[in-house]
């Protein structure tokens, strides 16, 4: 008894039924699976030991796959997919569809990727290439980079020309102090004395 427990003898029906069989199982406790699979057995007995020849498993790409991984390289990501709207369609699929009509009317498999974003474009919808997105990152960190920087550099010469202020000024309260000390006398009059 305890051999037949095994999953290498039998299938998971036979134990099943003879579980129902011996009383073993209560008819409620039967699986929803049980009165399927009595009614629809399968056409091979899925034992363990069965032969199994050696099938690759088919392709299942279809065009539209081939069609929206090209969209995706290309454009990357371009809108957000609402998963609780299944009114809204995204843009992928929009252009599936249109790319779908286009080759059914006849134009050229090589132009009509393009054909199709231009006119996507001319509905006002923003595609942009990936090549473009990158350049417009870059563009964005550059600005900003020079933007820091001119804000640096006004910054760096706000701060010396206070410093040449601060300089300036106790320069001249410094002479402002010591001339009251001073006796008051103009240059002219030492080059009199003198001579």
């Amino acid at each position: 008894m305890a051999g037949s427990r095994t999953e290498k003898i039998g299938t998971i029906f036979s134990r099943v039924h003879g579980l129902l069989k011996s009383g073993a199982m209560k008819e409620v406790d039967k699986p929803l699976w049980y009165d399927v699979y009595a009614a629809f057995p399968p056409l091979v007995e899925p034992k363990y030991d069965r032969f199994q020849e050696e099938r690759q498993p088919r392709s299942i790409l279809y065009k539209e796959d081939i069609i929206r991984a090209r969209f995706y390289k290309t454009f990357g990501s371009p809108d957000i997919i609402d998963m609780k709207d299944s009114k809204s369609v995204p843009l992928s699929e929009r252009f599936i569809t249109m790319y779908s009509d286009m080759a059914k009317s006849g134009v050229e498999e090589e132009s009509i990727f393009n054909k199709v974003a231009e006119s996507l474009r001319s509905e006002g919808i923003t595609l942009k290439t990936v090549e473009e997105i990158e350049r417009e990152k870059k563009l964005k960190a550059l600005k900003l980079r020079f933007e820091n920087e001119r804000k640096a550099k006004a910054k760096h010469q706000e701060d010396k020309t206070e410093a040449a202020n601060l300089v300036i000024e106790d320069l001249f309260n410094t002479s402002a102090g010591s001339s009251s000390e001073e006796p008051d006398h103009s240059p002219e009059d030492d080059y009199t004395q003198k001579s």
